[in-house]
């Protein structure tokens, strides 16, 4: 009986091992892979020219793969907490905050177009124009519109390319409905709103086409006033900005997502020419509407001021300030390792931020992933 006792407690023992053995090793080689993902993706291998589809795949494959591992609470200070940023506020893939996010992109990149022929025929346009490299986030918003055409500028030989909406119906029955619900913080207000009465005025049936015409050219031959900021702020003006607090009612982290994938700048910098030192940096400019750089300015916490630069009549913000740049890299992520951005600028963002925590201080690294960088953005124009 001793002996069979015995035997049995081996076998049993022996069996206990192989199961942890299996589990070790599944473990180690789940454990592994990761790190070869995030390996390839934190640049420690050699960056190919090609690899923009396949770091976007990689990203998805890990994220469907391993979202166990995100959704685990880490522990810091000896404490659990989740990997969430400091702004939990859903997806682009929400109704409203696509909206917001549109009407952000628009104030940095759109535009309202009145075009009056000899013959008094009317053609409105609703257009944002960009770089080909973007033209994935183009053919987005078309999808989400649901409207709309995408065109390439001037044939296949230039570096730039169209979404735009002709069709009157179209634009009074998609686009004024996002624009009244979440005006545009820019001057670009004030084209906007001259658009909308022209439109109006095209389809009343009251007047004749020449009557038509001519309070349409009176709308458009309206010059927008010095001093003009969109209705959106109220009584603030860039000298009562002092806080974040004052514009979070107006600053929405969409609307900001938008307004950056269009006018932001994730860059590198020499920052001292002897040593060789190059540091990251954040950038944003406006020609027409400083108030929107003070906000972001403190909505950011960057402590830089707005300048204005007299030679191209342009005001800009710009940072390069390490605890300004921790602020904007968790501002805009959630997820973990996920950003809010949907266009090119997302991946600028997340080679940006992963060179920050990886190679901060590894000069020559930097300014390679600035050129590789630089050569994506520029492969269209060749």
């Amino acid at each position: 009986y001793f002996e069979l006792c015995s035997s049995k407690l081996l076998f049993d023992a022996w069996t206990t091992f192989l199961s942890k053995f299996k589990s070790l090793t599944k473990y180690l080689y789940t454990n592994i892979n990761i790190v070869k993902i995030l390996v390839i993706i934190g640049l420690y291998a050699s960056i190919l020219k090609r690899m923009l589809q396949r770091l976007h795949i990689t990203g998805y494959y890990l994220y469907k793969c391993y979202s166990s591992l995100y959704n685990n609470p880490i522990r810091e200070n000896g404490k659990a907490t989740n990997r969430t940023n400091l702004n939990n506020k859903g997806t682009l893939s929400d109704k409203e905050n696509f909206m917001k996010f549109l009407v952000g992109f628009v104030d940095g990149d759109g535009t309202f177009n009145i075009y009056i022929s000899d013959k008094n025929k009317f053609i409105f346009t609703f257009k944002i124009t960009l770089s080909k490299v973007n033209s994935k986030l183009l053919h987005y918003i078309k999808s989400r519109l649901g409207v709309g055409q995408v065109i390439e500028v001037g044939g296949k030989d230039t570096n730039l390319i169209t979404f735009r909406i002709r069709d009157k119906e179209n634009l009074i029955k998609v686009i004024f409905p996002i624009f009244d619900k979440y005006p545009l913080l820019t001057s670009k207000q004030f084209n906007y709103e001259k658009f909308k009465k022209s439109i109006l005025v095209s389809n009343d049936t009251s007047l004749s086409q020449a009557e038509k015409a001519d309070k349409i050219r009176e709308i458009k031959s309206m010059a927008i006033p010095g001093d003009y900021i969109s209705p959106v702020w109220g009584n603030l003006s860039p000298d009562k900005i002092n806080s974040g607090s004052d514009v979070k009612d107006i600053i929405d982290v969409w609307w900001l997502v938008g307004f950056i994938e269009a006018e932001g700048s994730f860059y590198y910098v020499v920052k001292d020419v002897k040593k060789g030192r190059v540091v990251h940096g954040f950038a944003i400019s406006q020609k027409l509407d400083p108030i929107v750089l003070y906000a972001i300015k403190y909505t950011l916490h960057i402590p830089t001021s707005v300048k204005y630069k007299s030679a191209h009549n342009y005001y800009l913000l710009d940072t390069t300030n390490s605890r300004a740049i921790e602020f904007i890299i968790k501002y805009f992520i959630y997820n973990n390792n996920s950003n809010y951005f949907k266009g090119f600028k997302g991946f600028e963002f997340t080679i940006w931020r992963r060179a920050y925590f990886k190679h901060k201080g590894d000069s020559p690294r930097l300014l390679k992933i600035r050129d590789w960088i630089t050569g994506l953005k520029n492969r269209h124009k060749q």
